[in-house]
């Protein structure tokens, strides 16, 4: 529907995140400077966290893409919902 009506090279909203298609709203950019700063000050523990399908995972990969190799970093995903000591921590 996209690419007839649009003229678009390629489906822009796709299952799977899709960094090149990220919008930077300035919510998102304030965002996106915390989790940068958690990076840069070595902190142990960044988190991003959010409601299903409010832009996370296309955020982070973008922001990881650009770091590349320069800063190594280890992410993980948990789509599950936090309870416990999980939940406590990360409030």
């Amino acid at each position: 529907m996209y690419k007839e009506d649009y003229g678009f090279a390629e489906e822009p909203l796709q299952i799977n995140p899709a960094p090149r298609f990220l919008y930077m709203t300035p919510t998102l950019g304030a965002a996106m400077f915390c989790v940068m700063a958690g990076i840069k000050n070595r902190k142990r523990i960044t988190v991003a966290s959010g409601d299903a399908g409010t832009g996370k995972t296309t955020p982070i990969d973008a922001l990881l893409k650009e770091l590349g190799d320069k800063i190594k970093t280890t992410v993980e995903r948990c789509s599950r919902i936090l309870t416990g000591a999980w939940r406590a921590a990360v409030r």
